[in-house]
């Protein structure tokens, strides 16, 4: 059974700025390591409201060859989850792999989700005729070593943009 959400009490700023900055397009599918840099919510006429989430990329999986590895690393990809009642279970996804539990009766609130660092599952989703990755499954970072990830510690590989991440979480 589907339980009510009002999304009006979404506490996130309206922006469109967010949505220009350059994503990776397509890169590899797989499991990567990012770091949620931007989460707003996205008004449109057409397709209704959306959770636009932008994720970098901090560390890309050990088996993807050394000359893939270098334009991945520091790149954005973004996720645009419609905001219903059917893809409650994507924001819930988000929440529990960013923070290790879902809030349960609070209104969301992006300086949770802001600087943390998720395992992403990429997949090609084609869309207006052009293959692009796109983000299909968030986990919690923990997961990054079972999905193929380093065993190093990769807080420093962390490509950061003083305007767009606030890491003093």
């Amino acid at each position: 059974m589907a339980r009510d959400v009002e999304f009006e009490s979404l506490e996130l700023p309206m922006t469109f700025e967010d949505a220009a900055s350059e994503s990776l397009g397509r890169i590899p599918e797989g499991w990567y390591l990012g770091q949620i840099i931007s989460v707003t919510k996205y008004e449109t006429e057409d397709k209704g409201d959306r959770l636009h989430v932008i994720v970098r990329v901090i560390d890309v999986p050990t088996k993807l060859p050394e000359e893939d590895r270098e334009g991945i690393i520091g790149g954005n990809l973004h996720d645009f989850i419609p905001l219903k009642t059917t893809t409650v279970w994507r924001i819930r996804q988000l929440c529990e792999a960013a923070l290790g539990h879902a809030p349960s009766g609070k209104v969301l609130q992006k300086e949770w989700l802001v600087g943390k660092r998720v395992c992403i599952q990429v997949e090609d989703n084609e869309y207006q005729g052009e293959v692009r990755s796109r983000i299909v499954r968030y986990e919690h970072e923990k997961e990054w070593l079972r999905r193929g990830g380093s065993p190093q510690d990769t807080v420093g590989k962390v490509v950061a943009d003083d305007e767009d991440v606030d890491l003093s979480m």
